[in-house]
């Protein structure tokens, strides 16, 4: 019913609420058993300011509700623990994304899901936590499709890091993942299928992203750089290969 409201339970260290103005959410806190160990943080490499000794446990929000006559049941990345507001940002910002998507489909689809579990914590390094949130939408046709979103917070400074933090310049750091997505997509899953007019230099075709030891793992949505039919795929790009437009002691950063 329109102006129905709803909140969704605060998880780990939030304090406020998920809820928009006309969301209905009921919800569980984490779960008894988080989906990872935890990771201890070590002193930072020479290029990183040394800093407290961090733990940041894995955990999940499942998040249920509706708005409007569409339904929502999404088992949400999130972590505890930890000395500052890293956090709060990180789990803050996982919850914004999936309203963001509730905001955009709840006059459209019928559902918002995860069934096969497969939002989750990407990595958590010393120094950077990366989320995958994974929504399959079901929109009334024969087939439901799906959104990725990514979230990404500095341990360090407590603050997300987006794509356009990344680079001395923007457009250049666009370049180089546009021209290693050109190399890296035709052996990816995508295979011959692979469709290089999805992966042009431009900050949409590159704004779900993770930070992992072996590199820039990015997510390509459904039907971007290849047939729908395909579904989401993913290419990891080296941290070697960006080295040259990466802003001075991201490095570091990104790969730990």
């Amino acid at each position: 019913m329109r102006g129905r409201t709803a909140t969704i339970l605060a998880i780990a260290a939030l304090t406020a609420s998920l809820a928009a103005c006309r969301d209905n959410t009921t919800g569980t806190g984490p779960t008894g058993d988080p989906v990872g160990g935890s990771v201890s943080v070590s002193q930072p490499a020479d290029s990183i300011p040394p800093r407290a000794t961090v733990v940041l446990t894995p955990a999940q929000a499942q998040v249920t509700g509706y708005r409007g006559s569409m339904t929502f049941d999404v088992t949400l990345p999130q972590v505890s623990g930890g000395t500052g507001s890293a956090a709060t940002e990180f789990n803050t910002g996982m919850h914004a994304l999936l309203q963001a998507r509730i905001d955009r489909y709840f006059s459209a689809a019928k559902s918002l899901t995860d069934p096969n579990k497969l939002s989750k914590i990407d990595h958590i390094g010393d120094h950077v936590v990366s989320g995958l949130l994974w929504i399959s939408v079901d929109g009334g046709g024969a087939h439901p499709w799906t959104e990725l979103a990514t979230h990404v917070t500095d341990i360090d400074t407590g603050k997300a890091l987006e794509i356009g933090d990344l680079f001395t310049d923007e457009q250049a750091g666009l370049l180089a993942l546009s021209t290693q997505a050109g190399t890296l997509g035709p052996q990816s899953r995508a295979g011959t299928y692979f469709d290089p007019n999805g992966v042009t230099p431009t900050r949409d075709h590159f704004n779900a992203w993770t930070a992992t030891p072996a590199g820039m793992h990015v997510y390509f949505q459904m039907g971007q750089a290849g047939p729908a039919a395909l579904g989401p795929f993913d290419i990891t790009i080296p941290w070697s290969a960006l080295g040259s437009v990466l802003k001075p002691g991201l490095s570091g950063v990104l790969s730990s």
